[in-house]
């Protein structure tokens, strides 16, 4: 497997974590027409809306379907876009595959290059709240807990 950029706009990697509101609007560069990458972990509704914000050659990749395995998107956004839309399953790739993907995506991460979208840590007492969050407020980027190591026994 090769990791590349597709180059269609100055935005060529957009991260996408959490559930988006069909009227949410993909992070675009302004002055450019749509995402030239994006990885969606959801699939679900996700994906029509992915292909929707993408630029004229952009690629979608899914990895995840937490949201749904089904999705709708409109044939004229593939058509007219010339988009591209991929899966990708790093469990269904031989260990080479594996070992080639993690050398090629860590350094990306380790020099910032690329980063996953956050939105907010709550404290592992505060699981409900961060439950909440994730249902009624639909964040962009994920949402985690931390642990504090003295109250863990």
């Amino acid at each position: 497997m090769r990791v590349t950029s597709a180059g269609v706009t100055p935005l060529d990697r957009t991260v996408l974590a959490g559930l988006h509101p069909s009227a949410r609007k993909l992070p675009l560069v302004p002055g450019n027409e749509g995402a030239g990458v994006v990885i969606d972990a959801l699939g679900g509704p996700l994906t029509g809306q992915a292909v929707g914000g993408l630029a004229r050659g952009g690629r979608v990749v899914v990895l995840g379907y937490a949201a749904s395995t089904e999705t709708t998107m409109r044939v004229t956004d593939l058509v007219w876009k010339l988009a591209h839309v991929s899966g990708f399953s790093l469990f269904a790739a031989s260990a080479d595959e594996q070992a080639e993907a993690y050398t090629a995506v860590l350094p990306l991460i380790a020099g910032g290059q690329i980063a996953p979208a956050h939105d907010r840590s709550f404290p592992l007492e505060q699981a409900p709240e961060a439950l909440r969050h994730l249902i009624e407020d639909r964040p962009f980027g994920t949402v985690t807990l931390t642990v504090d190591a003295l109250s863990v026994r």
